[in-house]
Formats: C-alpha cells, sequence, structure tokens
C-alpha cells in the first residue's frame, strides 16, 4: 500500500475518487481534506487555519515558534523537549558535584570517627586532627585509669586555686618560691 496525497484546484476535488485516509489539499485555496470512507471527506480547514496548530506544536515540540526561542512567558517554555533536555543535563551536572560532596563527607565523618582519611591517619594541618572520637576516646581512657595522686603514686590533683592555680586552656601556675631554704608564698 502506498501512502497517497492529492492535490490540485479546489474545482477539481471530488470526494468520491478519494480513498479512506487519504489527504487532499486545494492549492488556489489551501484548503485540506480527509477521507475517512470511500465518497466521505471531513474539510479540516486550511493551511492558514492551522498555522497556530502548526506553530504550537513546534514549541511543544522543540521550544521555538517560526524557529525563534519559546519566551519565558509562553505556555510552552517549560514543556518542551529543548526545556527538558537543558534540565537533563543541568540535573547530572548537579548530580556529579552531589557525588563529590557526598566522598568529602564520607572522609569526614571517618576522621571525625577514627582518626583517619580513606585508610590513612589525618595530618596535622587539617582541621579534623586531634578531634576524632578516637583521640577524645584514648584521652577518656588516659583520665579514667589514673587514680588520685599521691606522695607515692602519680595521679590526678586540684589546684587549691591560691598557692597553684590553672589557666583556662590547663597551664599550671604557682605563686610559691623557694628564696635559699625558705618557701616563700607571693
Amino acid at each position: 500500500m502506498a501512502i497517497q496525497m492529492r492535490r490540485g484546484n479546489r474545482v477539481d476535488f471530488d470526494p468520491n475518487k478519494m480513498m479512506p485516509g487519504e489527504w487532499a489539499i486545494a492549492l488556489d485555496t489551501e484548503t485540506i481534506w480527509m477521507c475517512y470512507a470511500p465518497g466521505r471527506c471531513v474539510e479540516v480547514g486550511s493551511v492558514s487555519s492551522l498555522l497556530p496548530w502548526i506553530r504550537e506544536a513546534e514549541a511543544w515540540a522543540v521550544g521555538t515558534k517560526d524557529g525563534e526561542p519559546v519566551v519565558i512567558t509562553d505556555p510552552q517554555y517549560e514543556n518542551n523537549a529543548k526545556y527538558y533536555a537543558e534540565n537533563a543535563a543541568d540535573s547530572e551536572t548537579n548530580a556529579a558535584a552531589s557525588e563529590v560532596n557526598a566522598k568529602d563527607s564520607e572522609e569526614n565523618s571517618e576522621a571525625w570517627a577514627v582518626g583517619t582519611k580513606n585508610g590513612t591517619p589525618v595530618p596535622p594541618t587539617d582541621p579534623q586532627y586531634n578531634n576524632s572520637a578516637k583521640d577524645w576516646a584514648q584521652a577518656a581512657a588516659a583520665i579514667v585509669g589514673i587514680g588520685i595522686a599521691t606522695t607515692s603514686v602519680a595521679g590526678i590533683v586540684k589546684p587549691d586555686g591560691s598557692s597553684i592555680t590553672v589557666d583556662p586552656d590547663g597551664t599550671i601556675h604557682t605563686n610559691i618560691r623557694i628564696v635559699g631554704k625558705k618557701v616563700v608564698v607571693d
């Protein structure tokens, strides 16, 4: 079966010669018909009456009207293949950036948790250096494992606040000095 379309002047149009599914166009009046049964045709319209539909179809399909990009105020602006292709490209770029951020977060989480990044110890220049849960756990274990100091065993001491003081950063100071064989408190 061949695809057929008749063309000619309107006065020459004869619906009885048309085959079902065949189209006809009058070149002089730009009238268009479609045959749905032998001898039975429907006038679809004219080329000029269909131009707005053709323009709309172009806008919906590729994001242009008469070859010009669809403007942002046009309903077809966000509903055409071109728009979705551009959004897909943006989504792909954003996905790649998210993947990089996720990898960085994974490495930082590892650093905070165990003091390594990708299995390598965190260098002193890294913000997570000496801030991992492992470091704090070791410090806590060291403190917990030490009892109160005595004259024979090293341990935890409590400064009295007058003869021995402690700065907020943990530096210990005393106002006691030995002069000769005497202890002097300033």
